[in-house]
């Protein structure tokens, strides 16, 4: 689903040949992703529309800030009440990771927050601490999109007992990357020609 501009080889992606050959009715694909684990379905991918199973209220759009990867401005972002990316920041949409990247700096805030342990770029806290952290907010097109902590936390079985690795990795990269856990409450829609939408 990426752009020509990063394709192997110089291929043309296989979604760009359905819009050229006029085999889906929009130049838009969606995502949706199933949090629940025992779940019928863990997601979808829709190509040429959305389906409004997956989604209530209006879709957010927000231009692509580069043409590689799905690049876009965020407004603002703030955890608990620690703001991060002050003044906007850009981020990556990615359904390639479970996780969320960002700036160390940005990133020890939220590690600060939350009492988590880093361990080898991932943070871990104990489960029974999930309650009691706070809401991550992203702000992108004006938008607010709270997510809880069940939300943005990832649970997972470390050394035979429950333990949870805090969804936010810490990069050297000015990017914030979101992706799984930012998408979990959300339909994820990209739309590769111009939007005439308002």
């Amino acid at each position: 689903m990426g752009f020509p501009t990063i394709a192997v080889t110089g291929a043309v992606p296989v979604f760009n040949n359905m819009i050229d050959q006029g085999l889906v009715d929009e130049p838009v694909f969606a995502f949706w992703l199933n949090r629940k684990q025992d779940g019928a379905e863990g997601g979808e991918l829709i190509l040429g529309g959305t389906d409004p199973d997956h989604f209530t209220g209006n879709i957010t759009w927000t231009p692509v800030t580069l043409s590689a990867y799905w690049e876009f401005k965020v407004d603002g972002m703030l955890f608990g009440d620690q703001a991060l990316c002050s003044g906007g920041c850009n981020a990556i949409a990615d359904t390639g990771t479970s996780l969320m990247t960002g700036p160390t700096d940005e990133v020890a805030k939220i590690y600060k927050a939350t009492g988590a342990t880093p361990v080898s770029g991932i943070a871990i806290i104990d489960c029974k601490k999930i309650s009691t952290l706070p809401s991550f907010t992203i702000t992108i097109g004006g938008t607010k999109f709270p997510l809880t902590a069940d939300q943005y936390v990832l649970k997972r079985v470390l050394s035979g007992s429950w333990g949870t690795y805090f969804t936010v990795l810490t990069t050297l990269f000015t990017t914030w990357g979101t992706r799984e856990s930012a998408s979990l409450k959300r339909l994820d829609v990209c739309q590769r020609a111009p939007s005439t939408r308002s």
